[in-house]
């Protein structure tokens, strides 16, 4: 599976231009290491809400993508090249989210030091 999927799945990791390419889809013998994976990916969002509180939005989005990629591969509906074009799209579009996220929470800090010096 490691020369088909990167692992452990990280948001935003370059995808190799072979794993990029790859058009075949899982195999039965593969299935249930897709399904451990998938499990393992479900348990790290699980321990990330626990110690973390509630996820944003944008990254709710991007969990919620990866674990429909994960079954559409288990299921034989995509491709591993798919795939690895997914989590690339995803983890730019993550990137891009929390990006714009932060800009508007430093957009309301301003606002509020304005706010609160200038009493408006």
């Amino acid at each position: 599976m490691r020369d088909k999927i990167l692992i452990p799945l990280q948001i935003g990791e370059p995808q190799p231009v072979d794993m990029l390419a790859r058009r075949v889809k899982a195999t039965e013998a593969e299935k249930p290491a897709l399904k451990a994976l998938s499990g393992a990916f479900d348990a790290c969002i699980q321990r990330a809400t626990i110690r973390l509180g509630t996820l944003p939005s944008y990254r709710l989005r991007t969990n919620n993508r990866i674990s429909e990629g994960l079954a559409d591969l288990y299921a034989g509906d995509i491709t591993y090249g798919q795939f690895a074009k997914l989590m690339l799209f995803e983890g730019e579009r993550d990137q891009i989210d929390r990006q714009q996220l932060d800009e508007e929470i430093r957009s309301r800090e301003r606002w509020k030091i304005l706010h609160d010096r200038d009493g408006f």
